[in-house]
């Protein structure tokens, strides 16, 4: 029930500060479009292969919000946990993947926004 809650309030906020231009708020928003050739995974839900975009608004040094959509619609909103880019981390390199058994989609452990050193671990 509480995690429904949290998804409720960053609905609300993501509706408010959809409205408002990020420089009014003072936070600026990074987005990327990525492209996966299978399934992968977010907390709680499965992108089959396809184009997604997506989008974090940093509200300070808390937990990011993040804004996962395909062309049709939401398919992912949830908080991440702001971490460093690793130091021998290609600049190119906007995903990070962990373990998954044989046949079962990959879970995406980061996102890292492209000319960003910062990244976005989602919270499992």
């Amino acid at each position: 029930m509480t995690r429904r809650l949290m998804l409720i309030a960053a609905a609300a906020l993501v509706a408010a500060l959809g409205s408002t231009p990020a420089h009014a708020v003072g936070a600026p928003w990074y987005t990327n479009q990525v492209t996966f050739s299978g399934a992968v995974t977010l907390p709680g839900t499965v992108l089959a292969a396809g184009t997604y975009t997506f989008e974090v608004v940093d509200v300070g040094s808390g937990p990011g919000l993040i804004l996962v959509r395909d062309a049709e619609r939401p398919r992912y909103l949830g908080f991440t946990i702001t971490v460093d880019r690793p130091a021998k981390m290609n600049a190119k390199t906007v995903m990070t993947f962990g373990e998954a058994a044989a046949g079962e989609p990959v879970p995406i452990t980061a996102w890292y926004p492209l000319g960003s050193n910062v990244g976005h671990r989602f919270i499992r």
